[in-house]
Order: structure tokens, then sequence, then C-alpha cells
């Protein structure tokens, strides 16, 4: 089977539901009719290519259920689900600086909400940030004038706090830093950057570049769940590798 017909056997919005009503456990043919609102002619015809197709099979108890191949057939459709539903975004978006490994995974982010204006993005950010007690990991090209403050009330509360900044604004930090933030504070440096994270154990934003290449700060992501979180928790230490240790 070629690329282009494994994907044209998932277009079929009937063969999907049919796949999906079998990915939780094998099914006999009036459960699947039940659970997918099949009839009966459609039903047979999508088991019977599905079958064809190596993404099926029935077993001895003559119930259908996925092959293996099928069950990673499937895997790609959360993915092109949560890119067509976010078809405009991503349009406007370059996400050519994300690893390839988060990129096939991009659907981790399907249960982050959008924040379309940069005064809501801060809001969230001040309600959330001092409830954190673990971590607290951004990169960013741009801080708050009250960054010193907001950084030494989580210092004192023991958090772990890393930083990934452009040189300018290492320099400016150590310049404003407390004795407490030059001591415990970790920050690296890249020569550049477009796009802006955050991760913590409350939560995690990302801000994906335009197609200018300049950080979109009116469309953040804010997720809360762990899969989201773990998404930017892996973006963050791509980049941290990469980046130059600074002392502050």
């Amino acid at each position: 089977m070629s690329p282009w017909e494994l994907f044209r056997t998932l277009s079929s919005k009937s063969r999907l539901v049919v796949i999906k009503a079998l990915g939780a456990a094998p099914l006999r043919y009036s459960e699947i009719m039940k659970s997918s609102g099949l009839n009966t002619t459609d039903l047979s015809r999508q088991l019977t290519r599905l079958i064809k197709d190596s993404i099926i099979e029935k077993d001895s108890s003559d119930r259908y259920q996925l092959t293996q191949f099928g069950r990673l057939a499937a895997t790609t459709i959360p993915t092109a689900s949560f890119i067509v539903a976010n078809q405009t975004y991503f349009s406007n978006h370059d996400l050519s600086v994300i690893p390839p490994r988060l990129i096939e995974d991009i659907a981790s982010l399907k249960k982050g909400d959008m924040v379309s204006s940069v005064y809501e993005s801060i809001n969230l950010q001040q309600k959330i940030i001092p409830t954190i007690r673990e971590r607290f990991w951004m990169l960013t090209d741009d801080l708050s004038p009250t960054w010193a403050t907001s950084t030494q009330d989580l210092l004192d509360h023991d958090v772990e706090i890393r930083a990934i900044v452009t040189i300018e604004l290492a320099e400016k930090m150590r310049r404003e830093a407390t004795p407490l933030i030059k001591e415990r504070m970790e920050v690296r440096t890249l020569d550049s950057l477009n796009l802006v994270l955050g991760y913590s154990d409350k939560h995690a934003l990302i801000c994906f570049p335009n197609i200018e290449g300049e950080p979109d700060r009116n469309h953040y992501m804010f997720g809360y769940d762990t899969m989201f979180k773990h998404w930017v928790f892996h973006c963050f230490r791509h980049f941290w590798e990469q980046a130059k240790p600074f002392s502050l």
C-alpha cells in the first residue's frame, strides 16, 4: 500500500467512524452498527474495504478488530484532525523552527485554549505564576517590568527557574537581578528567538512565529492537561540543549 492509498482509505468519514469504534475494543457487526450509526449497506461496504486494506480483521469470535497496522495508521488521524480544525491558524504561522518529532505529535496541543489577546495572556500568567511551586521555565525575547519581583517571589518558594533569552535580554537581566536571582536562576542564550514558551507544574503556553518569523503575541495557546504540558516540556528542552549558558 502506498501512502496516498492509505490516505484515501482514511479519507472516508464512514470508515473513520468504524476505526474509532474499534479503537477501544473488538466489536461484533451489530455493535459496530449501533456505535457508528451506519446502515447495513454502508457498514458492510466499509468493513470490506478496511479488511481489504489490512486496517481491520475478524477474530476467532467473529468480532472485528484493528490490526497492528491499523492501530498504527489510526495514530495519524488525531494529528490530521487537529491540523484541519486549525487550518486558518496554521496557514498563517511558521512551524519550521519546531523539531520534526514534535510536529508529528502536534495533536498533543489539541486541548489547549487559544488566547487572542496580549492582555488576556498577561492576565492569565499573572494569575497562574504566583501559584507555581515546582518549576517555571520560559523561552522569550521580552520580560515584564516586574520580572525581577515575580522571579524573586518564586525563588523564595524554592521554585526552579530556567530562562532561554537573547544575549541582549540576558545582559539586561544581569543588571536588574537580585543576589538570589543571580545565584539560583539558570539562564541560557540563543542568538535569536522567534517563538515564546512557558512551562510550569501548573500550565504551559506557546506562541508560534507568524509568517514573517516574529512571535505572534496576539495568538497564544495555553494548556493545562498532561499532553499539552508534555509537548511544551520537550520543546523547551530542545532549545535548552542548543542554548549557551549565561551567568547572571
